[in-house]
């Protein structure tokens, strides 16, 4: 399977270091930033893709059309977006055959849009979930494709939280292996 990935963050070099792994899939181009005032977890993926000879780009916009025109350019089966802090528009969403599949690290479909994590602190939540979903025109909305639970102790904060969620991960990579 051709796969396109997008990500920008911790949990994003882990997961396509994991794919890297897998014979069935070929990655075919990384769009990455190589910084963010955003992100505490800002990871720039470029060094990975360079050592993997894998096509990247630093990108702003992953709408603008010359960036939707490279992908469509990579004949991407699927794309994975894990990480990335905007939301995906149309044409880019109907671009791959198999379409998009995003990462949120809360229990959609509660908990949407940005800073789930401290958000799931602040509102003292006892539970929340690593969640894998069919992106479409909303911001966390599409369908669920896979979805682990994690519980919140009293101790979490932000960082253990987001160790657990994506400890997660390979709990839902070993159900498919």
């Amino acid at each position: 399977m051709r796969v396109f990935f997008i990500g920008t963050v911790d949990f994003s070099m882990k997961t396509l270091k994991e794919l890297l792994q897998h014979k069935e899939v070929e990655l075919v181009g990384v769009a990455t930033k190589s910084a963010s005032k955003f992100n505490a977890d800002h990871v720039d993926l470029s060094s990975l893709a360079i050592a993997n000879r894998i096509p990247y780009k630093y990108v702003r916009d992953i709408n603008a059309p010359h960036i939707t025109s490279w992908i469509e350019s990579l004949s991407p089966d699927v794309v994975c977006c894990f990480g990335w802090s905007s939301i995906i528009k149309q044409p880019l969403l109907s671009l791959p055959k198999h379409g998009i599949i995003g990462y949120h690290p809360g229990a959609l479909p509660h908990n949407r849009g940005r800073h789930p994590i401290i958000w799931a602190l602040v509102l003292g939540l006892e539970i929340t979930a690593s969640t894998f979903f069919r992106m479409d025109d909303g911001a966390d909305t599409g369908d669920i494709i896979d979805q682990e639970m994690v519980q919140i102790e009293k101790e979490d904060d932000a960082a253990s939280l987001y160790n657990k969620l994506q400890d997660c991960v390979r709990l839902v990579k070993e159900r498919y292996e």
